[in-house]
């Protein structure tokens, strides 16, 4: 069973580690010899729907189920097929509407459609940000169970590979305060925008927020962190910050990717 999973994985492009956390199951789990338990079949199951568990146990059937479309019961207004979500170290497919037009827009509404704006200046993945305002609007999108506040696109390598430069991602207003600045998640990838002087809009980038190791320096200064290890850690003040949100998923309109 384990040498199938393994399978699954490599048609999937999914790292060991991304199954581990997905499962919940120990590291190690998949270089085993013992015969794998109905509760870990279950685990795996909730965690990649698109996977034939029965395929799993027998090595008959097909791999995979027939995949699942959130965008179903979409109206037909905008339509697009093309459209891939990574969240939460998860890939799946959905139709989807993008919409520009106000009248395509209205009917998307008329018929509960939940739009997200996507603004055409970008977020940097890299060290000096993006001095644009967020104010243009280009495109709405009509995205099921993406529960995002606003989409944008990212320009610079720095975050690659979950964000390349190219893709798109959600972003969802994350409740920060200065007075507070311990109380965010470290480790997490966010959308930040810090205050210049005056006359200068925002600066722009999408990092890593890690705690500053000098103990001094831990309520005034955050640890700004690249995916990409070709670029170096360098410092936020919190007080500058004048906009925080969460990155909560990747949006592409091309093939399969690894998230």
């Amino acid at each position: 069973m384990r040498k199938r999973i393994l399978k699954f994985l490599e048609l999937k492009k999914l790292s060991k580690l991304s199954f581990y956390r997905s499962t919940g199951l120990s590291n190690g789990f998949l270089d085993k010899e013992a015969e794998i338990t109905e509760a870990s079949l279950r685990k795996i199951a909730n965690s990649y729907q698109d996977l034939n568990i029965d395929w799993v146990r027998t090595g008959e059937g097909e791999m995979l189920l027939t995949e699942p479309n959130p965008g179903v019961g979409l109206p037909d207004v905008g339509r697009r097929t093309d459209v891939w979500v990574g969240t939460d170290n998860r890939v799946y497919w959905t139709e989807a509407l993008q919409v520009g037009h106000e009248e395509d827009l209205q009917r998307a509404q008329s018929e509960g459609v939940r739009l997200i704006p996507e603004y055409t200046e970008a977020f940097r993945g890299g060290n000096q940000g993006e001095a644009d305002e967020l104010q243009t609007i280009d495109t709405y999108w009509g995205i099921p169970n993406l529960e995002g506040e606003m989409i944008v696109p990212i320009h610079g390598n720095s975050m690659s590979p979950k964000f390349p430069a190219g893709c798109r991602v959600a972003l969802k207003r994350y409740p920060f305060s200065p007075a507070n600045p311990l109380g965010i998640q470290f480790g997490e990838v966010y959308a930040v925008a810090v205050r210049q002087g005056d006359g200068y809009p925002p600066l722009h980038f999408i990092k890593r927020l890690h705690r500053h190791p000098d103990k001094a320096k831990e309520r005034t200064t955050y640890i700004a962190r690249s995916i990409n290890p070709d670029y170096d850690d360098f410092e936020v003040s919190v007080s500058d910050i004048c906009h925080l949100s969460a990155v909560i998923a990747r949006i592409e309109v091309e093939p399969l990717f690894s998230f």
